[in-house]
């Protein structure tokens, strides 16, 4: 099993999920971003942007002669979230992350500062990668595989993340 094909479909599938997410909560995400910039123009701006460069960065990953591009946005687009994590910690605000729109439960803070800071060492340890393996051209039993751990992993954490909003809750 190629390991680094799994943790790129992984990526391929938070940052498609990540994106389309956002979109269909575009209205939770904007509190979000809202609450950590001033200006309302960026705010409307960077609503739109973000997921529109998550999905593309993940169609990106889909081919061979794109996927280095792929790595730099996503890059790039952790590299925005480490900010957004670094800003609301300092102005020591209780910041709902709409990292995959409403549906996942999380605030801005350590916590997420720790999750990017992780996915930015795996997406430095995919740009050492030169296979032209994608979702669209490498071994259907990697691809299988990659898909159903990378989701399972995605699901498991959601629904995590869930019970302790819950338990959170007090009836």
């Amino acid at each position: 099993m190629d390991y680094i094909f799994i943790l790129e479909v992984f990526c391929f599938i938070v940052f498609i999920f990540s994106g389309i997410s956002k979109i269909v909560s575009k209205e939770e995400f904007g509190k979000t971003v809202s609450s950590l910039l001033e200006s309302k123009k960026l705010v409307r701006i960077t609503v739109i942007v973000v997921p529109f460069f998550e999905i593309v960065a993940a169609a990106l990953m889909l081919f061979a002669d794109t996927k280095w591009i792929s790595k730099i946005l996503i890059l790039g687009l952790l590299g925005a979230f480490l900010v957004a994590s670094f800003i609301a910690i300092s102005k020591k605000r209780s910041v709902s992350c709409n990292c995959f729109g409403n549906l996942i439960p999380e605030k801005l803070g350590y916590d997420s500062f720790y999750k990017i800071s992780f996915l930015i060492i795996v997406d430095a340890f995919l740009m050492l990668d030169t296979s032209n393996y994608t979702l669209l051209n490498g071994p259907i039993e990697n691809i299988v595989v990659s898909v159903i751990v990378s989701t399972v992993v995605l699901v498991v954490y959601g629904i995590y993340k869930n019970l302790i909003a819950l338990n959170e809750i007090k009836l």
